[in-house]
C-alpha cells in the first residue's frame, strides 16, 4: 500500500476516534459501546478503499467485482492500525484530563500540574 493511502488511513482513524469521543461524551456519558468502534473500523475501510481506488486509476466498469476484493483486504490493515491508534488515543486523552475520579470513594484528584503554586 502507497505512503498517501496510509496517510488517509492514519488520519481517518484519528478523526473518527475524535468524533466517537465527543459522541460519547454528550450522549453516554464516556461509556464505551462497540458497535461505535465497528462503525468507526467500516467508515475507515470505506475511505481508504476509494482513496486506493482514486489514486491508483483502478476506475473502470468491472470495480464492483473487485471492490470487495480491496475492501477486505484494507478491512484487515485497518483493523490492526486502528488498534494501535485507539490504544495511543486513549493515552492521549487521558493525559489531557485534568483530574483523576477515585472509582471507590467518588472522590476527584486535580493533577498536580494544574494546581497554582500559590494554592500549595
Amino acid at each position: 500500500m502507497e505512503i498517501i493511502v496510509f496517510i488517509i488511513m492514519v488520519i481517518s482513524c484519528i478523526v473518527t476516534l475524535m468524533v466517537q469521543d465527543q459522541l460519547q461524551i454528550h450522549f453516554t456519558r464516556k461509556k464505551v459501546h462497540m458497535l461505535f468502534h465497528l462503525l468507526n473500523i467500516i467508515v475507515v475501510t470505506l475511505v481508504t478503499t476509494i482513496a486506493y481506488i482514486v489514486f491508483f486509476n483502478e476506475l473502470s466498469v468491472t470495480i464492483f467485482s473487485r471492490f470487495y476484493t480491496y475492501f477486505f483486504t484494507i478491512l484487515f490493515i485497518v483493523c490492526f492500525v486502528y488498534l494501535f491508534i485507539g490504544v495511543l488515543f486513549v493515552k492521549f486523552i487521558k493525559s489531557k484530563q485534568k483530574y483523576v475520579v477515585d472509582k471507590d470513594t467518588n472522590i476527584v484528584y486535580i493533577k498536580q500540574k494544574y494546581l497554582n503554586k500559590d494554592d500549595i
